[in-house]
């Protein structure tokens, strides 16, 4: 005669099995926790660095004119050079979400991928390559990476009659020279990193969310019953 498992048996099955699922959830969960803690100081660090490069050279990261004078290693062979000084970065993008500057080469539009290259060979960030080319955007070369997502920033500057984008911001983004499409963010995640950072609204403040479809937000709050990716997200840093 076959011996099959007890009652008591099978529950201590059942209980190890539960432990075990807990234990991967709340490991997940520490991760993803530990990957929002980061981006939040990557993008404290993009703003910080964007105020010293200003007191330092007397302009913005990327527009300034006289880059190839000023920063060290700003030259032809680290593919580096100045903007036209309109204290815009790039060209005004209305809607924060709509223009891809990533990849033009000409002035002012290469200025969003100057942005990185001249902070980071004025030895105030990392994460990109000072030598990278600019005809070849990619994310960790000529803008920064962020694991949260497994996409990265583009820096803009908005002209909007609202909140989002007063003056110069970074787009998080999943294809470096994608633009509304690039959704990135689960409202849930989204909602988390807004409420650390600002005032936990997706229009207003510091921090905002939206996206073109529906599913991100309704206006006034995060629609976290969506799980799928359908936010971008937005932070000002100047």
């Amino acid at each position: 005669m076959k011996n099959g498992f007890t009652l008591v048996e099978l529950s201590i099955v059942m209980i190890i099995i539960g432990l075990l699922i807990g234990g991967i959830l709340k490991g997940q969960e520490l991760i993803q926790n530990a990957r929002v803690g980061a981006l939040i100081s990557q993008v404290k660090s993009y703003s910080a660095a964007t105020l010293t490069f200003q007191d330092s050279y007397g302009s913005l990261p990327g527009d300034i004119v006289s880059a190839t004078t000023l920063i060290p290693d700003c030259n032809a062979g680290n593919f580096c050079g100045g903007g036209n000084g309109d204290l815009v970065v790039g060209l005004r993008d209305p809607y924060a979400f709509n223009l891809n500057q990533a990849g033009v080469l000409t002035i002012p539009e290469v200025e969003t991928t100057y942005f990185w290259k001249h902070i980071q060979l004025a030895g105030l960030i990392d994460g990109i390559k000072p030598n990278s080319d600019p005809t070849a955007p990619a994310w960790g070369e000529t803008h920064p990476y962020n694991e949260l997502t497994n996409g990265g920033f583009t820096v803009y500057t908005a002209d909007r009659n609202r909140d989002v984008g007063r003056g110069v911001g970074v787009r998080l983004q999943q294809v470096v020279n994608g633009t509304s499409s690039s959704r990135v963010a689960t409202p849930m995640m989204a909602q988390k990193i807004d409420t650390k950072m600002d005032d936990g609204r997706p229009d207003w403040g510091s921090v905002q969310a939206d996206s073109e479809a529906s599913g991100c937000d309704n206006g006034g709050n995060y629609q976290v019953q969506t799980n799928r990716p359908v936010c971008i997200m937005f932070f000002q840093l100047y």
